[in-house]
């Protein structure tokens, strides 16, 4: 008997996932899957604050809170009118082409 090297493996995969082996994108095909959410703009930037808080120095966090605040209260809304407007009229996800411009193209 021919003994397999350990660093060889097999997994058993139930059939079901035999199809994502075959065609790993085939699930984006289904209608039946919910959209990706945006969540409302507020909560977005709020969000990042909390993010970059722990990351920053008072005077920075202050000068990022002002940036944020600004944001919010000039491009941010037309930005996210946009993103809605991109989801709405995407087949699939509002992501996938800028998944597909900014991560897939280029390698």
């Amino acid at each position: 008997n021919k003994q397999i090297p350990s660093s060889h493996f097999f997994v058993a995969m139930p059939e079901d996932l035999t199809l994502l082996v075959r065609n790993p994108f085939e699930f984006l095909e289904k209608e039946e899957l919910p959209r990706l959410p945006i969540p409302p703009l507020s909560e977005t930037l709020e969000r990042y604050l909390r993010q970059v808080q722990p990351l920053l120095t008072y005077d920075q966090y202050e000068k990022t809170l002002a940036n944020v605040r600004s944001f919010e209260l000039s491009e941010g809304p037309i930005l996210d009118e946009e993103l809605r407007r991109l989801a709405k009229e995407s087949p699939t996800s509002w992501l996938e082409g800028f998944w597909d411009t900014g991560y897939l193209e280029f390698r």
